[in-house]
């Protein structure tokens, strides 16, 4: 069970409401959930138990929006290479039942849902993907 003090940290997840009146009114975001980190497939995929609410959870790939790591099965080495330093990046950050925040959007061709996952370091959340940019460790990528 994902702990209810990680939860409340969620809240600082949030949008603005742009509604266009310059007002500061806050909304936290539909589709956005607290889970568990089931494993990391790669520098971009990680595999999450992500509760729903009401004792309802599911176990999805999640590919991460906005950020593409080079591949681990390259044919070029020095590509394969970076693939396992991004991986290890993330699996060193988010182990296997690492409380994590995942607020989600459509799934990809390969039924994967798109998302950005967030988690606290040191009191600070703190969105994987760019971090991932931040580091060299993926370049951006926007799904046309």
């Amino acid at each position: 069970m994902i702990g209810e003090e990680f939860w409340w940290e969620a809240w600082k997840i949030q949008e603005h409401d742009h509604r266009g009146d310059g007002g500061d009114s806050v909304i936290l975001s539909l589709y956005t959930y607290k889970a568990e980190v089931v494993r990391v497939i790669d520098g971009d995929t990680l595999v999450l138990n992500i509760d729903l609410g009401l004792n309802i959870s599911i176990t999805k790939h999640i590919r991460l929006l906005r950020v593409d790591t080079p591949e681990l099965n390259s044919r070029v080495l020095e590509e394969r290479e970076k693939a396992k330093l991004a991986r290890d990046f993330v699996v060193e950050r988010l182990p296997s039942g690492a409380e994590v925040i995942v607020k989600t959007y459509k799934s990809d061709s390969f039924g994967r849902y798109l998302g950005e996952i967030y988690y606290s370091e040191n009191g600070v959340q703190v969105n994987l993907s760019d971090l991932l940019l931040e580091h060299d460790l993926a370049r951006v990528y926007c799904d046309s």
